[in-house]
């Protein structure tokens, strides 16, 4: 098996991304359905991946500009999980698993990737989840969940507390555990595929196309509107890559933006905030009431625990990790927590959510600045549009979906290793072209 690694190295980057959807299915067959086989799964892959990586892959291509900051982040974190030793150690282990650990997919993914072939190879296998997925979703808009089998159904925990309706209509949650999941997994498949549409000497991009069009109407069926919107702002911004960013383009855009908030913060403020039932699912799907979201899900959450845990507590105070332990002695969060910055501000402290914000502007911005110029420039940029739009879904508008080790999670870390890997790659393929090029013009000379 390791010899089948040491030849394919993506290989061990495609079964980290994986684990988590094979262990859903799994879990959805195991009785009482535990929560547990998810990371456990998630966890042995990514183990066995770095033991690879350390011990037979001998030299990486991790940039030190990239790994600074993340060093910097994981052993601030990780301050605070020594902290949560001293109130649950099985707290302070799930954290690590589901905070810390999953920022190494940025080393892994950097060092699995060798090629922009494999890559695409990754990209293709995990758009069969979006395709196998969508008769799903075709049955669930038109008929509801009654029709399909027990493992296309959401959890039994789900189903029980009435979650799997969502303002009136039935969601689709497929193999996975909530239809939050699979929204999530599907908007991380779309931007990998829109990247893979966007690098150069690409063919067959039709399947791309597919799967990206695919997933974003999948979310769609999913009703979740962060997701469903993530996709559409992805194929906005493969358009204005493609055909040049113009005066025009811009102005546009930011008028259609301004229309659409007003819009539906007028059509929901004569409405309660929190709605049961709507006429049909594109009132669902329109119902975003931004300005309210920002200032009472965001803004107020975020003062107020910055005013009552200005140090923070320990990692994992206010996210599942607590809760997992509900009948223990951990301290438990007085009040929501809702979004990932109250959640930082909660757990680590004012500083800490400043660490995080700024650890996270600092790679995009270094990527970013390393893609300029090159082959690859347009699909980094892609793929850097979902690392800052999937974090500033977590950061403000709610913390589930990086709660739990889940693919989508997993991409975002690992969308920074595979960004520095095309961009070493453009570089490399630059001076191998140059050397090449110099070779001819010594053999051409007259001796």
């Amino acid at each position: 098996m390791f010899a089948l690694f040491k030849k394919y190295p993506w290989l061990l980057l495609l079964m980290c991304l994986l684990a988590p959807v094979i262990a859903a299915l799994i879990r959805k067959f195991v009785p009482g359905q535990p929560n547990s086989i998810e990371p456990i799964s998630s966890i042995a892959v990514i183990f066995l991946s770095l033991w690879f990586f350390v011990h037979i892959k001998k030299r990486t291509t991790i940039p030190v500009w990239l790994t600074q900051v993340l060093v910097l982040l994981a052993a601030f974190q990780g301050i605070y999980a020594i902290l949560a030793m001293f109130y649950d150690i099985r707290v302070a282990i799930l954290a690590v698993c589901i905070r810390i650990l999953p920022i190494v997919l940025v080393g892994i993914a950097a060092a699995a990737i060798t090629k922009t072939e494999d890559f695409l190879m990754i990209t293709r296998i995990l758009g069969t989840i979006v395709l196998a997925m969508v008769p799903v979703g075709i049955t669930v808009y038109f008929f509801g969940n009654g029709f399909l089998p027990h493992f296309l159904l959401p959890i039994d925990a789900m189903v029980k507390l009435g979650r799997e309706t969502k303002g009136g209509f039935q969601t689709c949650a497929g193999i996975f555990n909530t239809e939050i999941i699979l929204a999530n997994t599907v908007v991380a498949i779309v931007f990998l595929s829109l990247t893979a549409v966007n690098l150069r000497n690409v063919k067959h991009k039709t399947y791309f196309w597919i799967v990206a069009c695919s997933g974003v109407l999948l979310t769609y069926v999913t009703t979740q509107r962060a997701a469903f919107y993530l996709g559409l702002v992805g194929i906005f911004v493969h358009f204005i890559i493609q055909r040049g960013i113009k005066k025009f383009h811009i102005i546009s855009a930011f008028f259609f933006i301004i229309v659409a908030i007003i819009g539906t913060d007028h059509y929901t403020q004569k409405q309660a905030l929190y709605k049961m039932h709507y006429k049909q699912r594109s009132d669902l799907m329109t119902d975003m009431d931004l300005k309210t979201r920002v200032n009472l899900v965001f803004i107020e959450l975020l003062v107020k625990w910055m005013i009552k845990t200005p140090v923070g507590m320990f990692l994992g105070y206010s996210g599942n990790e607590s809760a997992a332990f509900p009948n223990s002695s951990i301290p438990q969060p007085d009040g929501a927590v809702e979004t990932g910055a109250a959640v930082a501000v909660a757990d680590t402290g004012i500083i800490g959510f400043m660490l995080y914000l700024g650890v996270i502007f600092i790679v995009s911005l270094r990527i970013l600045k390393h893609a300029k110029f090159g082959e690859n420039q347009n699909a980094v940029y892609l793929l850097m549009t979902y690392f800052m739009g999937f974090f500033i879904i977590y950061y403000m508008k709610a913390y589930t979906v990086m709660g739990a080790l889940s693919l989508a999670q997993l991409v975002f870390w690992a969308a920074p290793g595979i960004c520095a890997k095309l961009i070493f790659l453009q570089k490399q393929a630059k001076r191998d072209n140059i050397a090449q090029a110099a070779l001819v013009t010594g053999a051409s000379r007259p001796l």
